[in-house]
């Protein structure tokens, strides 16, 4: 049992090593252009949660964006998204997290695709440190750093905790050129290579499965820490 705990403790300390030295070389290219952002955001049952979704959008400070809600959920979503301005497509039956998106994509305007969950905030200085990234050509994908937004209770401080295991991993994965995987609760790509990809696909883990298509291209997803989305 003592050499059980004694591996993880190394292994834990050797990631934690290789994500500091992957963080002291770690620099944000500087922001030339601002091309068109479409946020994207499936909602299903999401009404109690999306107007602090919403309201993050309203305040963040990267100014050329358009918001597409696409709601699978006779609820008040549609109302709510309307109050801010924001483009709502209602659908009559149930099409599914994938579907739902790639049909939000076929209306949009943006250069860039960032999904986002309904029930997740982003910081208003998060898109600009993302949208930055895609000055590099090989960049194709930037995933933000996710964080529990709430840490009361067990559950919260598990996933908070999970989160914090993942961001490491993330960084260790940058080491070697790229991100491996990422979550789509948040992730900026580009319109075209997504279209390219087909879209998501229609599995339970659209986003694995993306990113693993993504690298056997051999184009490059990248991580960045500094840039946040909160999870409610």
């Amino acid at each position: 049992m003592l050499w059980i705990v004694i591996c993880f403790v190394s292994l834990a300390i050797t990631f934690l090593s290789l994500s500091k030295i992957w963080d002291s070389g770690h620099r944000i290219p500087p922001l030339k252009q601002k091309p068109k952002v479409s946020i994207l955001i499936p909602a299903y049952k999401s009404e109690k949660t999306i107007r602090k979704c919403l309201q993050s959008i309203k305040e963040l400070n990267y100014p050329n964006t358009e918001v597409i809600v696409v709601n699978d959920y006779p609820d008040k979503t549609p109302e709510i998204t309307k109050k801010f301005g924001f483009k709502i497509i209602n659908n009559m039956k149930r099409h599914g997290k994938a579907k739902s998106l790639n049909d939000a994509v076929k209306k949009s305007h943006g250069d860039i695709l960032f999904f986002m969950d309904s029930d997740t905030t982003i910081r208003k200085d998060a898109m600009n440190k993302v949208i930055s990234w895609f000055s590099k050509k090989d960049i194709v994908a930037v995933a933000p750093q996710y964080i529990a937004k709430n840490k009361k209770g067990l559950v919260p401080r598990l996933v908070s905790l999970e989160n914090s295991y993942n961001s490491t991993m993330f960084k260790m994965h940058m080491l070697f050129g790229s991100m491996v995987s990422f979550r789509g609760c948040g992730v900026a790509i580009r319109k075209d290579f997504f279209n390219m990809m087909g879209g998501w696909s229609q599995t339970l883990i659209e986003d694995t499965d993306f990113a693993a298509k993504t690298l056997r291209t051999g184009k490059k997803i990248q991580y960045e820490p500094s840039a946040i989305v909160e999870t409610l």
